[in-house]
């Protein structure tokens, strides 16, 4: 009997939750487009999306929109 592999070392790198995924996978295929890019109607829905899941992430910590900030690189 096989035993299933329990990854301990997530440091460089960890394993995507299926949820995170499923919900993740439009804006990877055909919602992909810059949010910052308002000039345009996929620029329009991308930020649409990070502004509602700022909201959702608010909702969920109890805090105002504004206190959400997104950064991007590494």
């Amino acid at each position: 009997m096989t035993q299933p592999l329990i990854q301990l070392d997530h440091h460089a790198t960890t394993p995507c939750d299926p949820r995170v995924v499923e919900a993740m996978a439009p804006y990877w295929t055909e919602l992909a487009a810059n949010a910052s890019s308002i000039s345009h109607r996929a620029g329009l829905r991308a930020k649409e999306a990070v502004e509602q899941a700022r909201q959702t992430i608010a909702d969920c910590l109890r805090c105002t929109p504004r206190e959400i900030v997104f950064t991007s690189g590494a």
